[in-house]
């Protein structure tokens, strides 16, 4: 593995989204696959299938240290590392992935870490 993060993109931009949300961020799910062309994330070494958020006009990747870069990237949207495409994961990692978010967001908001949800 190169990093701890590896293979954690969908569900913790998945999760990040939700926590925006929450604190009443618009912000929506992005991911890119080279199966689709030139998506995903470009490293050095060519296109690698990705997630991270988009919330206006800025991307937030909480896993971008398994391309070599800094553990939290924050940039314009329009950075050209990144391009959208669609989620090519198997219709069953998706379910999967999105049932521990929804586990996830219940403990976080259990914890007291919720926003909006939690402001009541």
């Amino acid at each position: 593995m190169v990093s701890d993060s590896q293979g954690t993109c969908g569900r913790s931009a998945l999760f990040l989204r939700d926590v925006l949300r929450d604190e009443g961020i618009a912000a929506h799910f992005a991911a890119g696959s080279p199966v689709e062309g030139r998506k995903g994330f470009h490293a050095p070494n060519g296109w690698h299938g990705h997630a991270w958020v988009r919330a206006g006009s800025w991307i937030a990747d909480v896993t971008a240290d398994q391309f070599g870069c800094e553990r939290v990237v924050v940039t314009a949207a329009d950075d050209p590392r990144y391009a959208e495409g669609t989620d090519t994961a198997e219709p069953e990692f998706i379910a999967i992935r999105q049932r521990m978010v929804r586990e996830l967001m219940a403990a976080w908001i259990a914890r007291g870490k919720g926003g909006k949800t939690n402001a009541a």
